[in-house]
């Protein structure tokens, strides 16, 4: 190799340890920290600083019901009888006082005119005994007849008079019992099923067909009778059920007194507001969150004062003149979703930096301006990327 050529690869070679060297160098001051004693000095206004404050976040809970329909009832046969016809179908919309179907009441007829035939006969022996004690009496006051005789004839007209008014009773029993038998919807509402069918013979009591309101509905939900303390009569609540897209907003009508032994929960009754949509139906699901006050304070802190950092929760204090990161332990959130609760890592004396700042180093002199305070819990500052330095 010549000379030359040889003076050429050195060069290179030189060169090349150089880069190495200034790249290793850079590498080498990377991974040196920054010492915190190095880095400015920063000055917080008092408005991006807070603290932690006993609050009352309050606590949800979900109730979850049915639509229930308080005014249903079944219509009964109320005398024995064939039934001869059944108008109506399940799902048909009928009118209070509307006739639904005809019963054969040929036996309650025939009792009937038994009970007037006992009535007239018993008003003739009525009759009878009057004329037969106005008879003794005026053979009395002639000294005709002896006193036993007339007691035995009152006693005759009293008995007439009884057997006359237990014929009466009798036959008001019977017409009674007949008008009852009339087949008429009592309410307004649907036929929800038909119990009976025509040409069937019918007992007393027996069911024919079963009508539902909706002209009245309400939402049965359990819950916890603990939960159900601070609950008072009237409260508004709005609630999303199955099929409905608009919320439905009912009313607590009532608290059922006994909770039920196994669940140990109490029945809460919501009376539905204005009238039911067509919509509504009874059986359908229904669902609604309830805001509870806690009767006690938890100390919680600004959403925005909170960061996450590898999928932590921490806030930055001022603790001694220098920035500290502290690790959080966070519970709920208040209903309002602004704050939340702080179960661990925090007092209610710590300077907290109310938002997020961008190049914060743990150990960085820090200060507010001007000996200023903190601002209380619940304002909510302006963001800012840094502070000032």
């Amino acid at each position: 190799m010549s000379p030359k050529a040889w003076r050429r690869s050195l060069i290179v070679l030189l060169l090349t340890a150089a880069l190495i060297a200034l790249a290793l160098w850079r590498m080498e001051k990377n991974k040196t920290p920054e010492k915190s004693d190095q880095l400015p000095a920063l000055v917080f206004k008092a408005g991006e600083l807070t603290q932690p404050g006993m609050y009352d976040i309050g606590r949800r809970i979900e109730i979850s019901g049915t639509v229930h329909a308080p005014d249903s009832l079944t219509i009964k046969a109320k005398a024995s009888g064939q039934l001869k016809s059944l108008s109506v179908i399940e799902g048909q919309l009928v009118q209070q006082g509307q006739s639904i179907g005809t019963l054969d009441l040929t036996e309650l007829q025939s009792r009937l005119a038994e009970r007037r035939a006992a009535l007239a006969a018993a008003k003739t022996a009525l009759t009878q005994a009057s004329t037969q004690w106005e008879a003794n009496q005026r053979l009395a006051e002639r000294g005709f007849l002896a006193a036993t005789a007339i007691e035995t004839s009152r006693a005759s007209l009293e008995s007439a008079r009884a057997q006359v008014q237990a014929a009466e009773s009798a036959l008001q029993t019977v017409q009674v019992q007949l008008r009852d038998a009339d087949l008429v919807a009592p309410i307004r509402g649907w036929i929800q099923k038909r119990l009976a069918l025509e040409g069937e013979k019918l007992a007393i009591e027996q069911g024919i067909v079963s009508i539902l309101s909706t002209d009245r509905l309400e939402i049965l939900t359990p819950i916890g009778a603990p939960d159900a303390q601070p609950l008072q009569v009237g409260r508004p609540q709005s609630f999303r059920i199955d099929g409905v897209n608009e919320p439905v907003q009912a009313t607590l009508s009532r608290i059922m007194l006994s909770a039920d032994p196994n669940a140990r929960a109490l029945t809460l009754v919501w009376a539905i507001a204005g009238s039911p949509s067509l919509r509504l139906r009874p059986g359908q699901f229904a669902i609604a969150s309830i805001e509870l006050a806690n009767p006690h304070p938890r100390l919680t802190l600004p959403v925005d004062a909170i960061r996450q950092e590898g999928g932590k929760s921490v806030a930055w204090v001022i603790h001694e003149g220098k920035l500290q990161r502290k690790a959080l332990i966070t519970g709920k959130r208040s209903s309002d979703g602004n704050r939340i609760e702080i179960l661990e890592g925090l007092s209610e004396s710590d300077q907290v930096l109310a938002m997020r700042f961008e190049g914060l180093r743990e150990g960085q002199m820090a200060s507010v301006s001007h000996d200023a305070r903190p601002k209380q819990p619940g304002a909510a500052p302006a963001k800012r990327e840094s502070p000032s330095s």
